[in-house]
């Protein structure tokens, strides 16, 4: 087949050129263990090379559920990195304590399950360097399954020219295959032997009576089922094929000895995994000991059916171990594509007359929904759907009804349909690519180092120094005022001024007048990504972290203390470590304010409204007073710009000539300081008093520092030595 002078083996060797190019740069630039259960997949490697022997699930602990799994890929990859010594990888499992499981973050934030070591770093060093080959003996094996996916669209459908071109690219470009196949996994091993196998079946099947053609289909639905669980499906789908595609002449019953023959060989090939599997757990697939060494639940069909976006989502791109996703809008676009290849593929089978070609709708159409209900199986009695990488064993089924579904709304002309598979490749390349620079790297790229110069010069020094080794320079809050659900971010400048020796982790704490946490942030430095123990002395660093103030929060507006420092989260205490300033003072690590207020102010409605005009920048609107056992004064300050000094409110007692009794205190009891209001705002403010009987009260504002009153401008209220007169009930 050609297509522009293209042959399907050109085809074929250009996308595994791409495949393999993009999963080896997905590999360098993803660090080691962060592919799903890649902290399994290698250890089980290993223990192949320490021992020579396989591993028992529940005994082996680095392993665990691992030891199910089929040993043929491990197999294969120790073969690959036998020659390297690779003692340190326990070193180099180091856990990130602040990881937040697989939550989505719409920003970089902990998602890196293992905290680096300079021996991932290239060349690589010691079990690194083993992983790094060994993620490259699963990229070969999503080469052989890209290519194997081209050349079954070729033989099913030998008249569609251009499909090999629009199958290839969504089996090559989708990022989560590439992604997968970038680490240690089993799963692209598993998709390559199942494609393998269907495509030699179909091209031996006119040749399906002969012995050495069943031999070797045997032998790779042996290798297939050695692999993973699901990779039995490849001697279903040979016979299959056979079912399908036999010769017309051929009676059914002439099928009986090469099904039976292909059986025996699969057995013979796999069937002491399957008996040892017997011996150990006393079940065959070892599926009980799998789910009681992991998390599991139960999901019913509904649920599935609720939960078909998330398995759409990870289907196409759920990085990490399925926390880092792309945009929104990108899923939902992908969607879309997805239900138009569905209804194309319906409009292909109501006006397609080729009965060859409509056995191979109806193959792949099986392949597929195989697949599907394995899946949904395995998801039923695990409790999740975020794992569509399961499907992949019948990926090469559909990116082939997918392209050719798609293809249906275009003119049947050729040269259009290779214009469309080509365009197709090129946003599915770029979609790849897009998610490797916009999505994954940044979550895995620490913060640069800096210079001194490169610090604002406008920030006041803080100077606190914590274990001898880090100091705090000075930091940034944010310029505007956040709100309630709203996240924001705070910059540190830390500068490594002695060797640590061990990581410490960051603590934030945002806190109310009393001392209550309204926000906290435990985190290593550069959000996990710049463990302190790696710092050499003169290191110099940026750090961003982000804070959200509780949705529910009501006690706003206030300004809320930031305090910052080092604690170990691996002691007993997680203490904080002294904070140490220029003096050798230990001192509370405050290192500034952030202004909170309420995502709606309040719409005043006092008792007793006036206007009072105290200097240029306040307003008293109104106040409420009500007198019992106790009395209470609520005032309505309006601010029309920003005071310009932190005002105390006096409130004194008269009756008749005499002053009885004083009540001074900041507004909202301190909680939120008139310099830091903003024109428009509205401040209710709150003062307990004791019981009063009689008078009059004189309210006002003066600045505690020099006593100095703040003048009324203007007010048509009754008032005296720039002070309102409330009158006080008998």
């Amino acid at each position: 087949m050609r297509v522009f002078r293209l042959t399907t083996v050109q085809i074929a060797l250009i996308f595994a050129v791409l495949f393999f190019a993009l999963a080896l740069i997905y590999s360098l630039a993803v660090p080691i263990f962060e592919g799903p259960d890649e902290k399994l997949h290698y250890p089980y490697v290993k223990h192949l090379l320490d021992t020579g022997d396989l591993p028992v699930a529940g005994r082996d602990l680095l392993v665990k559920q691992a030891a199910t799994q089929g040993p043929l890929y491990y197999l294969i990859a120790a073969l690959g990195a036998f020659w390297i010594d690779a003692d340190n990888m326990e070193t180099l499992l180091d856990y990130n304590p602040h990881w937040l499981n697989s939550e989505y973050r719409g920003f970089p934030d902990n998602q890196n399950y293992i905290i680096r070591s300079p021996a991932d770093r290239f060349p690589y060093q010691g079990a690194a360097r083993a992983v790094h080959l060994s993620r490259m003996v699963t990229a070969l094996f999503g080469v052989v399954a890209v290519v194997c996916t081209i050349f079954i669209a070729a033989e099913l459908f030998p008249q569609q020219g251009w499909l090999a071109i629009g199958a290839g690219s969504l089996i090559a470009f989708n990022p989560q295959f590439v992604y997968i196949s970038a680490n240690v996994s089993n799963d692209a091993t598993a998709t390559a032997l199942v494609a393998l196998s269907v495509l030699l079946a179909l091209r031996w099947r006119a040749q399906l009576l002969d012995w050495r053609h069943i031999l070797a289909l045997g032998g790779l639905a042996g290798l297939s089922a050695l692999t993973k669980l699901n990779g039995i499906m490849a001697c279903g789908l040979v016979i299959l094929t056979w079912l399908i595609f036999k010769p017309g002449e051929l009676p059914y019953r002439a099928l009986l000895k090469p099904i039976l023959g292909l059986g025996l060989i699969v057995i013979a090939i796999s069937g002491w995994w399957f008996w040892r599997n017997w011996q150990l757990y006393g079940e065959w697939t070892a599926t009980s000991i799998h789910l009681s060494l992991s998390q599991q639940g139960t999901l019913g069909l509904g649920d599935m059916l609720d939960l078909w976006p998330e398995f759409e989502r990870t289907f196409w791109a759920a990085f990490g171990r399925g926390q880092i996703r792309v945009d929104e809008w990108i899923y939902r676009l992908l969607h879309w594509g997805a239900l138009l290849s569905l209804v194309g593929m319906g409009l292909y089978v109501a006006r397609n007359r080729s009965k060859d070609e409509l056995k191979g709708v109806a193959f792949l159409a099986a392949w597929v929904a195989l697949q599907i209900g394995l899946v949904a199986r395995w998801f039923s009695i695990i409790g999740s759907v975020s794992h569509a990488r399961l499907l992949f064993p019948a990926l090469p089924a559909i990116a082939i009804l997918g392209a050719l579904g798609l293809g249906q709304w275009l003119p049947q002309r050729p040269g259009i349909r290779v214009l469309f598979a080509t365009g197709l490749s090129a946003g599915l390349l770029l979609f790849s690519l897009a998610s490797l620079v916009v999505y994954i790297l940044p979550v895995y790229t620490p913060p640069p180092e800096i210079q001194r110069s490169e610090i604002p010069p406008e920030l006041a020094e803080i100077n606190l120094t914590y274990a001898n080794g880090l100091r705090l320079i000075t930091a940034r809050m944010p310029d505007q005022a956040v709100q309630p659900g709203e996240l924001f971010f705070l910059d540190l400048f830390w500068e490594s001024v002695g060797q640590l020796d061990k990581n410490y982790s960051v603590f934030l704490r945002l806190l109310d007048k009393e001392g209550v946490v309204i926000a906290a942030k435990d985190t290593y430095p550069g959000l996990g990504l710049l463990p302190t123990r790696d710092w050499p002395p003169g290191k110099l660093v940026r750090d961003r972290y982000p804070l959200t103030v509780p949705p529910d929060f009501s006690a706003a507006p206030l300004v809320a203390e930031v305090r910052a420092g080092l604690f170990d989260v691996r002691s007993e205490t997680r203490a904080g470590l002294p904070a140490i300033d220029r003096t050798g003072q230990e001192i509370t690590p405050t290192i500034g304010r952030v202004k909170i207020v309420p995502a709606t102010w309040p719409d005043p409605q006092p008792t007793y409204p006036l206007t009072a005009q105290f200097g240029d920048q306040i307003n008293l609107i109104g106040y409420d007073l009500a007198c019992n056992d106790a009395c209470d004064l609520t005032l309505y300050w309006q601010a029309t710009g920003t005071p310009a000094a932190d005002y105390t409110v006096f409130i004194q007692h008269w009756v008749g000539g005499d002053r009885l009794a004083g009540f001074d205190g900041p507004p909202r009891q301190g909680a939120y300081p008139s310099n830091w209001w903003a024109g428009g705002e509205v401040i209710v403010d709150s003062h307990p008093l004791p019981a009063l009987r009689g008078g009059n009260l004189l309210v006002g504002l003066y600045r505690l520092d020099t006593g100095e009153r703040l003048p009324i401008l203007a007010t048509e209220a009754h008032h005296q030595d720039n002070g309102l007169l409330v009158e006080v009930p008998e």
